[in-house]
């Protein structure tokens, strides 16, 4: 049996690693970019996202609202403000951290869910596509077996 105190002491560990990790790369960041830094931060940790240099925030945007649909209204906002804020000569109008704090939760179960689907219950908000497409493979000049 582990002794309860080295359980707590390596969840303190883990706990000390993992705020490191996370906080690394935002340092510099201003406070208006931050919650779209995070978010790109998690696509990438929950490996549903793999921004390119050439990459738009938009586009960014976009393929993080199509992999968590339930929150795409907070992304789009999201990276309007950081677009906003980053690339025009004043900061944004709009606070984008309570839309970030409100929509959280929603992205780190859309993203994570499908991995750890047990931990974070079943996204039953968006119908998953199906597994395969049979009627295409013709187009590609498969056949069906015949039996």
């Amino acid at each position: 049996m582990i002794p309860l105190g080295l359980v707590l002491v390596l969840a303190l560990f883990a706990s000390i690693v993992l705020v490191v990790v996370w906080t690394q790369g935002l340092k510099g960041l201003g406070v208006y970019q931050r919650p779209y830094a995070e978010l790109v931060k998690l696509g990438r940790w929950s490996g549903m996202l793999r921004p390119r240099t050439s990459d738009t925030p938009y586009e960014v945007g976009e393929r993080l609202g199509r992999q968590v649909p339930r929150a795409q209204p907070a992304i789009d906002e999201l990276t309007d403000i950081y677009v906003e804020g980053t690339y025009s000569s004043h900061p944004p109008l709009k606070d984008p951290w309570p839309t970030w704090l409100a929509a959280r939760r929603a992205v780190i179960r859309g993203l994570f869910g499908r991995r750890l689907g047990g931990w974070f219950g079943a996204d039953e908000s968006v119908a998953l596509p199906p597994k395969g497409h049979p009627e295409l493979l013709s187009r590609w000049g498969a056949r069906r077996k015949q039996l």
